[in-house]
């Protein structure tokens, strides 16, 4: 059986694909909800690396969608 920790990690791993297949705005805000209450998780957990990561996906998926628009 997996940690919640590792599931959260996958999580991270299927939101990067989905980042760079965003179209809309709706589908940015979704993302974005998500993610900043997987960084809620990662902070609490105190795993630093994973909440860098999340935290640069949203960065790099918010300069994309400026550019998609």
């Amino acid at each position: 059986m997996q940690s919640p920790l590792m599931l959260l990690q996958l999580k991270l791993a299927d939101y990067q694909k989905k980042a760079a297949e965003l179209r809309t705005i709706d589908e940015f805000i979704l993302l974005k909800q998500t993610l900043q209450e997987m960084m809620k998780v990662f902070a609490a957990c105190e795993e630093w690396d994973l909440y860098q990561k999340t935290a640069d996906l949203m960065a790099q998926t918010v300069l994309r969608i400026r550019f998609i628009e």
